[in-house]
């Protein structure tokens, strides 16, 4: 077998080798390239949807503190005026510094 190799066919043999490992790197590289690309696109698509996702969650979120914040001043409100109410009928006498809790 070496003497094929070694021999006036050698040369040939060599060659056909170096042809099939070259023609076995194209078909990878060219198949494991369009995966790749595949892979990034749908990296892209994915990455599109996460930012919107992320986008709607930040905006909901804005809404709640929002809504937090608002009906934490209207309880505020609403206790000021309970407050101011019970004061006016004398069912109770003003705590604190001022004598009217709606300043």
């Amino acid at each position: 077998m070496l003497d094929a190799f070694l021999g006036p066919l050698g040369g040939a043999l060599a060659a056909m080798w170096g042809a099939g490992a070259m023609m076995g790197y194209a078909f990878a590289h060219k198949t494991i390239g369009k995966r790749i690309s595949e892979l990034r696109e749908d990296m892209a698509a994915d990455k599109a949807d996460c930012d919107r996702r992320i986008d709607d969650l930040t905006h909901r979120l804005r809404e709640i503190e929002d809504r937090a914040y608002h009906g934490m001043e209207r309880q505020a409100s609403q206790a000021r005026q309970s407050a101011a109410f019970l004061i006016d009928r004398g069912e109770v006498k003003p705590l604190g510094g001022t004598d009217d809790p709606r300043s």
